[in-house]
């Protein structure tokens, strides 16, 4: 599977919260750097059983909540018209699609779609995160393209120093090439971060990892980059690393497999997604999106 970089085509999956808006000016700021087109999507759930909405079943009823969801639907339309009216008209679409937010947005991540997905999150754990989902994940799982994830923040999206987590298996080693062709493109800093296991010599581990860094990285001619090794738990370490302030970026592989008829990402990758205090862009590791297939997606409104 061939990822396009620099992206032409964003997806900004967005509503009207904090980390939406946050991923809102991101997905700005990279597509001014790289001339990129931006679709906004905004992503409607209809309730199965409107009933338990105070909607009567009569025809009056259902077209009365009708009306209120398309009065809706073009208010945060208008909202985030207003959002991205410093960007030229020609480069933005905005939409909605009707249908469960996951499952709608995560059609809309592969390839011939886009070339990357934006989304804001809120980061939940627990029993929050079981009661409530989380979109973006969900969006990873799916998506057959790299999907950038951010929490809500003040300060300006940069990609000045990116950290790479590396552990010599191939999705990994898909995700630091792709790390490194944007670092170099961008002229960024690249640390790539192995956490050897515990009981392994750390010496040892570096000259490995050295010769494989070197082998894999003169594919893309990359050779100012920053090779880390440390030991321990590989997410604590990853985790830690990224909130220390040195890094804008963590770059992973998104590394999932088969449970049943579900896709899960591997736990490493799971843990940076909800974790981490600084933005992720997961690199997919499967050639075909793994979601459930459903409906095609049904789009609302009028696009800008």
């Amino acid at each position: 599977m061939a990822l396009k970089f620099p992206p032409k085509r964003i997806v900004v999956a967005a509503d009207t919260s904090s980390p939406a808006f946050s991923a809102l000016e991101a997905a700005k700021i990279l597509a001014n750097r790289w001339h990129s087109k931006i679709e906004v999507v905004y992503a409607q759930d209809i309730p199965v059983n409107l009933m338990s909405w105070g909607v009567e079943s009569d025809g009056e009823g259902i077209g009365e909540f009708a009306g209120q969801l398309n009065d809706l639907r073009r208010w945060r339309e208008d909202r985030l018209a207003l959002r991205m009216k410093d960007m030229p008209a020609s480069r933005v679409k905005i939409r909605s699609v009707r249908g469960w937010p996951a499952k709608a947005l995560a059609a809309l991540a592969g390839p011939g779609r886009s070339d990357w997905v934006v989304t804001g999150t809120h980061g939940y754990s627990g029993l929050r995160r079981l009661a409530l989902g989380s979109v973006s994940e969900a969006i990873v799982r799916a998506a057959r393209v790299p999907v950038l994830t951010l929490r809500a923040r003040r300060k300006p999206f940069k990609l000045s120093r990116i950290l790479a987590p590396y552990n010599f298996k191939d999705y990994s080693r898909s995700a630091l090439l792709y790390a490194a062709r944007m670092a170099r493109h961008v002229r960024s800093r690249l640390d790539i971060l192995y956490v050897a296991p515990e009981g392994s010599s750390r010496e040892e581990a570096a000259g490995e990892l050295k010769v494989d860094l070197q082998k894999l990285l003169g594919r893309v001619g990359l050779t100012g980059y920053r090779a880390l090794v440390l030991k321990g738990n590989p997410r604590r370490e990853i985790l830690q690393a990224g909130a220390g302030g040195d890094y804008d970026l963590i770059v992973v592989a998104a590394h999932r497999r088969w449970f049943w008829r579900d896709v899960i990402l591997g736990s490493t990758a799971e843990t940076i997604l909800r974790h981490s205090p600084i933005p992720v862009l997961s690199i997919p590791s499967v050639e075909r999106a793994m979601a459930r297939r459903g409906e095609p997606v049904e789009l609302l409104g009028t696009e800008e």
